[in-house]
Formats: C-alpha cells, structure tokens, sequence
C-alpha cells in the first residue's frame, strides 16, 4: 500500500509541474526532454523518458518524468514498466544530478494463453549522477549511479543493488509562452 501510495504521489507531481500552465513562476523556464536510458531506473534492458525541468534558482533545478518500457524476453514472456521519477539538478551545464523514483514491472507469459496472471516488481531507484544539458536545448546525455531497493526477480539475493545507467536525449528549446 505505501508503495501505491508513492507511485500516486510522483505521478501527481509530475502532471502538477509538467502542465501547470497558470503560474507565473515557472513561465519561460520550464525545458522538455525526450530520452532513452539504458539499465537505470528500469533495470532491464532500456526506458524511454520524457522529464520536464524547472529552473528554480541560478543553478537548480528540478526535474520530475516518467518513463516506460516493453521488452520480449528470452523465455517468451512480456515485460512491461513504468518509471515515474523527481531528480534536483545543481549547475548550469554541467549538472549534479540527486533523485528518487520508483519502477513497477508486470511480467506476462506470451507462451501461456490460458494463464491471464502477471508477476509483478516494484524497486525504488536512488539515483547520484552527472547531466550534461544545454540552457538554449539541444542534444543531451547522462551517466549515473544507482542504488535499487525492491522486490527483485528471482536472480537477484541483496536487498540494495547497486546498479547504474546511460542516457542519451534531446532538450526541447523553451516557448517564450504558452
């Protein structure tokens, strides 16, 4: 329950600082991004993100996405995720990246067609990263550390894995309104 309480949680703040088009303070300083991470807050394979960041002050920011997922796996099965995620950015180009998000993988036996059951993983990623970013938009990438706490899959013993991830994306240039 706390878990599915968090998830609502993030999503809330997400669609509050993505769409909040009224307020005066975020106008012109709002940057879109698109990207794929690779292993990261997923931890299989690959995510695709869109994440919206907000300067807040000369040199921080902050910024909230949600991500997703759909891979064949080896064994016949689906796997689907969703990675709903906040991270505060310090720098102008160069950035310190902190964050907190949380992964829910379903995986579905495509093999089973008289089985309609999922498994289903929930992990929380803490993320310690670097992201380079441009203020004007444009292309962008980031490399970070991670440590996941969750419910693994069955080839995972520890509690906290420490993990990590590549990203690669764009920077949308900014509107001068909405």
């Amino acid at each position: 329950m706390k878990k599915l309480l968090l998830f609502i949680f993030l999503l809330t703040l997400i669609y509050d600082f993505c769409f909040s088009q009224e307020t005066e303070v975020f106008n012109n300083k709002i940057q879109h991004n698109l990207y794929f991470e690779f292993l990261g807050s997923s931890l299989v394979f690959y995510n695709l993100t869109y994440d919206c960041s907000f300067k807040i002050a000369e040199k921080h920011k902050i910024a909230a996405g949600f991500g997703g997922q759909y891979v064949t796996l080896f064994n016949g099965a689906a796997l689907y995720g969703i990675t709903p995620q906040i991270n505060y950015l310090y720098g102008k180009r160069h950035h310190l990246e902190l964050g907190v998000g949380f992964t829910f993988h379903w995986e579905k036996d495509l093999d089973d067609s008289e089985n309609f059951g999922y498994d289903y993983y929930t992990f929380i990623p803490m993320r310690l990263g670097y992201r380079y970013q441009k203020e004007e938009g444009g292309y962008f990438w980031k490399i970070a550390f991670l440590v996941i706490n969750g419910d693994f899959y069955p080839i995972y013993d520890p509690y906290f894995l420490p993990w990590f991830g590549v990203s690669f994306g764009y920077t949308f240039k900014k509107r001068d309104s909405w």
